[in-house]
């Protein structure tokens, strides 16, 4: 059981899952490091505290509308805190102190001392080292497979496989990221391509696991 003050770190390849008593979840991924801060309940109007604080960390967060009113789930970045009402999101704290928070559903209310921004559905907004927060912007959606096909096999004697990938367009994308990993949470991708400007891709062969 974790208490005010406990740290919470995964190295690579390792998550972990924080619950609350509320029903509040954190999923932290990979090389992350969080601090757990105020958990508090008032005995008498049952009204609860709860922060946590995050380093360099990418974490998602599913928090649920709280019955008592008065309750507060803050999250606290190096540069603003986020206060969340009921939401599903997601953070990234980068190594230089920039933050990004998207919001799929739900709302969070960012404060930087200076600047306070309501990031609402299918919003993301970064904020910088020197906390200034931008314009928030569409989240766009996922783009559609169209091949590999789900659950397609690829036997191969030699240890690796060659795959065409191709996708559907997004409207609105300016590029996309192509990752293949031999694990279903993606943590040792054997393929990674940033900054793609096509929707389709043949790829040498690479040594996959099972999916």
């Amino acid at each position: 059981r974790l208490a005010s003050g406990d740290r919470v770190r995964t190295f690579s390849s390792a998550r972990a899952e924080v619950g609350f008593d509320d029903g509040n979840v954190l999923r932290i991924k990979p090389d992350s490091l969080i601090v757990i801060g105020d958990l508090t309940e008032n005995v008498r109007t049952k009204v609860r505290k709860s922060s946590v604080r995050l380093l360099v960390s990418s974490i998602e967060a599913d928090i649920k509308k709280s019955v008592v009113r008065g309750s507060q789930f803050r999250l606290e970045m190096p540069t603003a805190t986020a206060d969340i009402d009921k939401a599903r999101m997601s953070v990234e704290i980068r190594p230089d102190k920039q933050s990004q928070v998207s919001v799929y559903s739900g709302q969070v209310d960012l404060d930087t001392g200076s600047q306070k921004v309501q990031v609402t559905d299918r919003k993301t907004v970064m904020i910088s080292a020197l906390r200034e927060i931008t314009k928030p912007e569409n989240l766009l959606p996922a783009p559609q497979l169209t091949a590999p096909r789900s659950l397609e096999t690829f036997p191969s004697a030699t240890g690796g496989v060659s795959l065409s990938c191709a996708w559907n367009p997004v409207p609105g994308a300016r590029a996309y990221r192509l990752e293949i990993a031999g694990d279903r949470f993606f943590d040792k991708p054997v393929v990674s391509r940033d900054d793609l400007r096509v929707t389709a891709l043949d790829l040498a062969p690479a040594v996959l696991g099972t999916e």
